[in-house]
């Protein structure tokens, strides 16, 4: 098999099922691979299409979750950066950029595997929130990491996994498609460029759909956020896994409820039987057995 498949294989197949499962990192986990294979801005511009494509299903799963004003403290601010990062594309070459990414999956990895350690950060972080927002610009602009930095952010925040979700993933759309917007007018998406994206594309899919069922294995999205602020109820869920985890749940809960109830109307029919006996000068009770 070409080398140039495998690549572009590999790509579409990681970085799909990241974006798929996390809301983000199609560039961040497809980088590696494209970056072997042709210059940056190639690459690049073919990660943001699959980023676009892979992340509707999750934007769609989260649309009741999304809070205006929260994505808004972040989105506005980026605006400002993707400019800045079109232009770093244009000057970056392929080993600073692969560079870039490697200290990107290190630094993501290294801090979410000391998450559980570190304080919740709680109240208005408005200034914090604009620059997350701006640096997400840039980054998503220069090499489509535009959720790299605010998912770090949102995972401290003491707010759902529904809430942070419906704030990244919008967030990281439309952040790459100003961008790969920008990068189409540049004249970056030759036929070459759409030959390699024609092939990356059907893998990031399937990655993506595989990695967004597991998701909703793990997180039984609410689709009422208004009555939940966003929290997971997998009873109200329209994913079937989530109303068959239910159902059975409740089932079960109320089996053991209807042996409870059986078990306590026996004891006090009992009760009732015996004093009733006793009243009537039966010396056993009602049992068949004389009380002492």
């Amino acid at each position: 098999m070409d080398m140039l498949l495998v690549f572009l294989l590999a790509a579409g197949l990681s970085g799909g099922f990241v974006n798929g499962l996390a809301g983000f990192g199609t560039a961040l986990f497809s980088l590696g691979w494209l970056l072997q294979v042709m210059p940056p801005q190639q690459a690049v511009a073919i990660a943001l299409v699959c980023s676009l494509v892979t992340g509707v299903p999750g934007v769609w799963q989260v649309r009741h979750s999304i809070d205006r004003r929260r994505l808004a403290l972040f989105i506005l601010p980026a605006f400002a950066g993707i400019p800045i990062g079109t232009v770093l594309l244009g000057l970056i070459d392929t080993r600073l950029l692969s560079l870039l990414v490697g200290g990107m999956l290190l630094l993501y990895g290294g801090y979410f595997a000391f998450r559980r350690t570190l304080p919740a950060i709680e109240g208005n972080w408005t200034l914090v929130e604009a620059g997350i927002g701006f640096v997400g610009g840039v980054l998503g602009a220069m090499a489509g990491l535009s959720g790299a930095l605010p998912s770090m952010w949102l995972a401290l925040r003491p707010w759902p996994k529904a809430v942070q979700r419906g704030i990244m993933q919008p967030f990281s759309m439309v952040i790459l498609l100003v961008a790969t917007v920008l990068l189409a007018l540049e004249g970056v998406f030759t036929p070459q460029v759409l030959y390699n994206l024609a092939l990356v594309l059907p893998a990031s899919m399937f990655g993506a759909v595989t990695g967004l069922m597991l998701f909703r294995r793990l997180f039984c999205l609410s689709p009422h956020p208004a009555r939940h602020r966003g929290e997971l109820d997998p009873r109200r869920s329209g994913d079937r896994v989530c109303r068959r985890r239910a159902w059975r749940d409740g089932r079960v809960v109320g089996r053991a409820a209807v042996d409870v109830a059986g078990a306590s109307s026996l004891a006090e029919g009992g009760a009732a039987r015996h004093h009733a006996a006793l009243q009537h000068g039966d010396p056993s009770g009602g049992d068949g057995v004389a009380c002492s």
